[in-house]
Formats: C-alpha cells, structure tokens, sequence
C-alpha cells in the first residue's frame, strides 16, 4: 500500500503545475494519466487481465476524465460542424483512448489477454 502511495505521489509531481496551454496541459495530463497507470497496473491484484484492467481504470479515473475532456476539446475545436458527425468523432476518440488505456495496462501489468 505504501509502494501505491508513493507511486501516485511521484506521478502528481511529474507533472508540471500550470500549464500554458491546451497542447502544454494535454501532454501534462497524458503524463500524469501514464505515470497513474503504470502506478496502477503494477500494483494491481489478482493474476488475470480483465482485473488488471478494472482495478488501474479505477485506479486513476479522475485522470482518464480529465484526458477524455480535453481530447473532446481538441475534437470540437478542430473537427466536423456537423453535430452528428462531431459526436461519432468524440466517440471514436474515446474509443481509441480506452483501447490505448488498456494496452498501457497489459504492458505495465506483464499480462495478456
């Protein structure tokens, strides 16, 4: 428990504190949302994927959010007009961020699927 701790501890502080800028503040969140992962996943009970998976999701949902968010943000600034066409992009892109989370996991966890 305290090796968790101290993992969530060094991945606030390997992000900066202010970021200037949409670009600056994603890739600070990206960032924090890998170190939280590999905290995570490394720490992770049990021997089998699928857990692995919920409990370092769980683990770091408020960073997951915040970079769900900020990819919607970045789709809407740069994307479609067509709302219809600008909500199938957000959720394509949220698709692709939790495809990416899980890979991220998998790999710091050492398991398979």
């Amino acid at each position: 428990m305290k090796r968790l701790l101290l993992a969530a501890m060094l991945a606030t502080l390997a992000s900066p504190a202010a970021a200037d800028s949409l670009n600056d503040n994603y890739l600070a969140q990206e960032r924090a949302t890998r170190a939280c992962l590999l905290a995570g996943a490394t720490n992770a009970p049990g021997t089998d994927a699928a857990s692995a998976i919920a409990y370092t999701r769980s683990f770091c949902a408020p960073q997951i959010r915040r970079l769900h968010e900020l990819r919607g943000q970045e789709i809407a600034r740069n994307g479609p007009s067509d709302p219809e066409a600008l909500a199938e992009a957000r959720r394509q892109a949220r698709f692709a961020l939790d495809d990416e989370i899980a890979r991220a996991i998998l790999t710091f966890s050492n398991r398979t699927l």
